[in-house]
């Protein structure tokens, strides 16, 4: 049996065929919490991997400097593909940020590391650039 696996948070999706006939392709969801398998409709693979991409090329963004560090917060509070996801990346991911001043910053803010970004609130987002500033020296 040939497998591939790419997984979103707490899910695997898994991509396989039985070689043996040819006849069995499925695509299916590996559950980290529950370890069983569920057949997924073809749209909702597209659409996680939709998700992903659009992750991936923000962050690519990010960091190529396209997007403006100042509008990194609201990316995310206007887009719901990226509201799930975890803050502490794409902010990491912005030029000239070190990772432990975007921590410490956060930490002061009292957002925890692995908070999603739907998770911060306005005036935490409005207290950010002072906090950074303060651990960029």
């Amino acid at each position: 049996m040939s497998r591939s696996v790419s997984g979103v948070g707490s899910i695997a999706i898994v991509n396989g065929s039985n070689l043996a006939d040819g006849s069995i392709r499925r695509n299916r969801l590996l559950s980290a919490h529950t370890r069983t398998m569920v057949d997924l409709d073809p749209a909702l693979i597209q659409r996680i991997d939709d998700v992903r991409r659009h992750r991936d090329d923000t962050l690519e963004a990010i960091e190529a400097g396209t997007i403006d560090p100042a509008s990194v917060p609201s990316i995310g509070a206007d887009d719901p593909a990226l509201a799930s996801m975890k803050v502490l990346p794409m902010l990491e991911a912005i030029p000239g940020r070190k990772k432990v001043q975007t921590r410490r910053a956060l930490g002061d803010i009292g957002v925890d590391e692995a908070a999603l970004w739907s998770e911060v609130t306005r005036e935490q987002w409005s207290s950010l650039p002072a906090a950074l500033e303060r651990h960029a020296r």
